[in-house]
This record gives C-alpha cells, structure tokens and sequence, in this order.
C-alpha cells in the first residue's frame, strides 16, 4: 500500500509533468546519481542512463514518449500495442524504484513541497494496473476543499485526447471522439466524489480507479483499479492522474497553505 510510504508525510521525491510527446519525470540530481551506483537491474539502469532528457545542477528529468499516431496517417497506423506496453513497463518498472526512497526523502528530496501523490503501475502480457497513494497533507485538502464534489471536465479532456492519440487512426476520428461533448458508451470520466475522494474512469467494462470514501478519507489513502486490462487503459489513466495531481490537488494545497 503506498499510503504507508506517504503516512510521514514525506518532502517531495518526483513530480511528473504532461507533454506533448508523453510525460516527463523530475528527480534530484542526488538520486539520479545514487541509482546510476546502486542499479543492478539492467533494463531499469537502462532508463537512468538513456532516458534522461535533461539534467541540470539539482535536477534530472527523463522522458517517457507515448507511440503517439500522427496524421495525416498515411502508413494507415493501429494502436501499436507493443510501444504502449513497451513504455508502461519502463514507468512502472521506474516509479516502483523511485517510491523506494520515500522514506529517505529527506536525503534526495527534489523540493521543500510534499510528496501529495505516488504512482505503481504494472504491465503485463494481458493485464495491467495502476494504484494510487495519498499522503494525509494531500487527504485534508481534499476533504477540506471539496466537501460538495465536483467534476474535472479538463482532467477528463486530457485522458481523452491521450486515448485517442493512441489510438484514432485518422484526424476526422480524433476531432470526433475528442468534442468536450461527446457521449459515449462507458466514455472516460474525472471527478471528485463528495467528501472528497477522487474517481477516474476510462473506456472499457467498468474500467475505473477509485476508493470506498469510508476508507479513503479515514486512513487507507489509495485508489485501487477495477478492469484496468490493457495498457492503453493504464497509459491514459495514467495521465488522468498526473492531470489531476498537477492542475488540481498541487493548486488546491498550496492555496491552503499561502
């Protein structure tokens, strides 16, 4: 359970951001060189040396590309089913490393912020999962902020619009899928459920990722997956949550702590 690495309330370790090509991943620079020592797993040592996408005095960042299809598909490209295993594997593989260290926070830290979230996903031949871990500073500005709920009409966009990305095989269909208005059938879905607790789904028989609040807002801080199946599945949850950890959670706790 990752809430008992966050229960301490642990300065922050990574942070992930969206890009246009995927997501990015920022470490200390003291962490990105301990793993280069400490690694002897040689596709994860892999990643710390040729993923990096930039590295600075105090941070590294590593980038991890989506196999994005672009238009206009004149290849007449499908979901490359084994780039987006291939790149869940590698985060999952390198966030189940890096939440290793949340009890040394203290010693490769990235910043004076909080650790609010860490992410595990796993990849398989025929499944996938993903679990979501709350450390409490990041449960009592929730519970306190949004006591009434609420839906996050633009972190749904983005895991729409990452979904499709992946998948759409022309532009028409993309531009179709992706209308802030569409309705479709078991379509994704971000919000906040009264008292609270987050909830994600994305396409799929009832593929979602959230928490009985009873136990979410009282001590077992994770969300959980149900009929997370494929990687596809897993990639745009993964960046339904990435979107609501920065756009939403990061803003709502540092306007309560000014």
């Amino acid at each position: 359970m990752l809430y008992y690495g966050l229960r301490d309330n642990p300065r922050e370790i990574y942070r992930i951001n969206l890009t246009d090509a995927g997501l990015d991943v920022v470490i200390s620079r003291s962490l990105h060189l301990t793993a280069l020592k400490e690694i002897k797993n040689e596709q994860l040592l892999g990643i710390f040396e040729k993923g990096v996408l930039s590295s600075k005095e105090e941070t590294t960042t590593y980038q991890f590309p989506f196999p994005y299809i672009s238009f206009p598909n004149y290849s007449h490209k499908n979901i490359n089913w084994e780039g987006v295993r291939h790149v869940a594997t590698l985060l999952g593989l390198f966030l189940q490393y890096l939440n290793m260290f949340l009890e040394r926070a203290g010693q490769f830290a990235l910043s004076e912020q909080p650790q609010l979230i860490a992410i595990e996903c796993w990849c398989g031949l025929e499944w996938s999962s993903i679990n979501v871990g709350f450390s409490p500073q990041g449960i009592t500005s929730l519970s306190s902020n949004w006591k009434d709920g609420g839906l996050l009409p633009e972190t749904q966009q983005e895991m729409t619009v990452a979904y499709e990305k992946l998948s759409a095989k022309n532009k028409k269909a993309f531009l179709r899928n992706t209308r802030p208005s569409i309705s479709r059938f078991m379509s994704t879905s971000a919000g906040i459920r009264q008292g609270g607790t987050p909830t994600f789904t994305v396409l799929g028989n009832c593929a979602c990722l959230g928490s009985n609040p009873d136990y979410f807002l009282k001590g077992e801080c994770d969300l959980e997956p149900h009929n997370i199946d494929t990687p596809l599945q897993l990639l745009t949850m993964v960046v339904g949550v990435v979107h609501f950890w920065d756009k939403v959670l990061r803003p709502t706790y540092n306007r309560g702590n000014i």
